[in-house]
């Protein structure tokens, strides 16, 4: 569980890198472990517990080429939120397990360092701005909250 994490962490974190710094940092092995650069190691072993604030949108079947990009270009301007330390947001990936569920339309993963900056983040204009701009784009938003537990 504990490498599943580390993998979970330090993929967000690359993603939502800029380019260079994502090329710079790099994932190796050695003895079984992992060598992860400051920022990766910071974010994949946090030194105290972390909010994780993740959401499912459904868009609604039939949306124009214009109305997806519309959603994308919404969704896209929650990174500029202050309080984040993790941001991605994707579609299912390609992988074909029977417990996985790809029935959404895109995923965003963010994490705070508590809950305190999760709920500035709920509050912030830019979000209030994304919901009200594209909120008649999807049928359903599915959200997980969760705090890390004490694993290491």
């Amino acid at each position: 569980m504990k490498k599943a994490l580390i993998v979970l962490f330090t993929l967000a974190a690359c993603q939502s890198a800029p380019k260079e710094a994502a090329q710079q940092d790099s994932l190796t092995f050695q003895d079984g472990k992992a060598n992860l650069s400051p920022v990766q190691n910071t974010l994949a072993m946090p030194a105290t517990k972390k909010f994780v604030h993740v959401v499912n949108f459904y868009l609604k079947p039939g949306l124009s080429p214009e109305d997806v990009k519309k959603f994308e270009d919404g969704v896209s301007t929650l990174g500029k939120i202050e309080s984040l330390l993790v941001f991605n947001v994707g579609k299912p990936a390609g992988t074909d397990r029977p417990v996985i569920d790809k029935s959404y339309s895109y995923c965003l993963l963010t994490v705070f360092n508590d809950k305190a900056g999760h709920d500035l983040y709920q509050e912030a204009p830019i979000h209030l701005e994304f919901i009200k701009n594209c909120e008649h784009l999807w049928e359903k938003v599915v959200i997980f909250d969760s705090e890390t537990i004490d694993y290491q």
